[in-house]
């Protein structure tokens, strides 16, 4: 901040003298905020055309008295609040003795504006114009997701990117936008924000809301004040973050899942599990040869999937700096591919009706099951399909004992989904963790980098 309309020519103070401010001056750039009675010293002291300006770093007592709506002034505007310019008739010797700091008598909020974008941006948090406008973070996301709810018009138009018409021509790619992806039901990217659902094509896309243009509706001023927060308010890097005092490293802290995100995912995992439970011991007591055809399936896709997640347990468990990465990986791809192996295995003693299962799964799954994504959504639906086909073909088979099989296997499965999603849960979140500086986190992820591009691309590694 700058204050100049001193006009004498020989400076009164020099640095490292201690200066007051007279009471009466008021800073330069906020006229309902006054300065009497600030203390510091001159840092710096500056002549030109006859005017002398001093910079006066505050002290400990000015910076802890400001008023708070002065530090939220200079926080939304980018100014300095630990120092401030001004001439010297607005400057006296600072004796030690204390003295009061003058303080605002009448603070002059300005109203916000519709025309402001900025002061719109405001509104959706309920804040003030004094205030800054809040960096994008997972609470932020949500508050703007419920403000979004109550006011954007469904259904609407509006451009999601381009497509290709021709070898050498394209054009802007148009969607029905129907609603906002609901962020507590389908886990909330804060990297990408808020994405809405809709239609383009004929098809079922999902888009991230910053990415499209609303056209001409009455929608173009909320998602443009969107998009304007979303990519000039990002969140703050990570190594922007203060450490704690004793030098802890930030990442050793790693907080529990929520509530609402382990419930789901339990469930889902003793659901599943009573499913291939129940398929599997149906199949194997009513099928000559069932575990014959389990054990040539199971196996060699067991030893597939230990491969591949052990690889990849090696990269995340460097990420994440697990000591047993690769062995996690390995111990979920045997059991993932045996899986898959077991269930292929018996859908070829149980044809047709496991085929009939599978086809069936693959074109309604999109309609029954939530679709986030396209090709995990037609895996999970072909899944349960050709378990439904196995349990038909085991029932029309030998109906008693399909039923003792079923039931023992899905108490089987239920019991073994839930010890082992609770030994994968302690696993992550209770084996110690090396600790990473920054020099060695940032050329992990350039080996992951490196291993994405050699595999075109695709992988997606975070931190626990």
């Amino acid at each position: 901040m700058d204050r100049t309309e001193n006009k004498s020519d020989t400076p009164l103070f020099q640095v490292g003298n201690r200066v007051r401010v007279k009471y009466g001056v008021i800073v330069p750039d906020f006229p309902d905020i006054p300065l009497g009675g600030w203390t510091g010293t001159v840092t710096e002291v500056e002549q030109a055309d006859d005017q002398i300006t001093y910079e006066i770093k505050w002290n400990k007592r000015t910076l802890n008295g400001m008023h708070p709506v002065y530090l939220k002034r200079c926080e939304r505007d980018g100014l300095e609040m630990e120092s401030m310019r001004l001439g010297e008739e607005d400057i006296e010797p600072d004796d030690g003795t204390q003295v009061s700091l003058e303080q605002p008598t009448q603070i002059k909020t300005p109203p916000l504006s519709e025309r402001d974008q900025d002061d719109r941006v405001r509104m959706v948090f309920g804040l003030t114009h004094d205030d800054p406008i809040p960096e994008i973070s997972l609470e932020t996301l949500l508050a703007y997701h419920r403000y979004l709810t109550a006011n954007l018009k469904f259904p609407f138009n509006a451009y999601c990117g381009e497509e290709e018409v021709g070898p050498f021509s394209r054009k802007r790619a148009t969607m029905t936008v129907t609603g906002l992806l609901d962020p507590m039901r389908e886990g909330l990217d804060v990297e990408d924000g808020l994405v809405c659902k809709g239609r383009g094509r004929g098809d079922e896309i999902e888009v991230t809301l910053a990415e499209i243009e609303a056209g001409k509706n009455p929608n173009f001023k909320l998602i443009s004040d969107y998009a304007y927060w979303f990519y000039n308010w990002p969140c703050r890097d990570e190594s922007e973050i203060d450490r704690e005092d004793d030098g802890q490293d930030i990442w050793s802290e790693i907080p529990p899942p929520g509530m609402l995100i382990f419930t789901k995912a339990v469930l889902l995992c003793v659901v599943g599990g009573g499913i291939l439970g129940a398929t599997i011991g149906a199949a194997l007591k009513t099928f000559n040869g069932a575990g014959l055809a389990a054990l040539i399936g199971g196996i060699p896709l067991g030893m597939i999937g230990a491969l591949i997640l052990g690889r990849y347990g090696i990269i995340a468990g460097a990420v994440n700096r697990l000591r047993f990465g690769a062995f996690l990986g390995a111990v979920l791809g045997s059991l993932g591919g045996g899986l898959v192996g077991v269930v292929a295995g018996l859908t070829v003693v149980a044809l047709p009706w496991s085929l009939l299962g599978l086809i069936a799964g693959m074109f309604l799954g999109p309609y029954v099951l939530p679709q986030k994504q396209r090709r995990l959504v037609s895996f999970r639906a072909a899944s349960f399909g050709t378990c439904g086909g196995v349990l038909i073909s085991a029932f029309r088979h030998d109906q008693a004992r399909a039923t003792a099989g079923a039931v023992s296997g899905a108490i089987t499965g239920l019991v073994a989904a839930a010890v082992l999603l609770l030994l994968l849960i302690g696993a992550v979140y209770l084996i110690p963790r090396t600790p990473m500086g920054d020099d060695e986190e940032d050329e992990v992820f350039e080996k992951v980098e490196e291993e994405d591009e050699d595999h075109g691309g695709g992988l997606r590694l975070r931190r626990f």
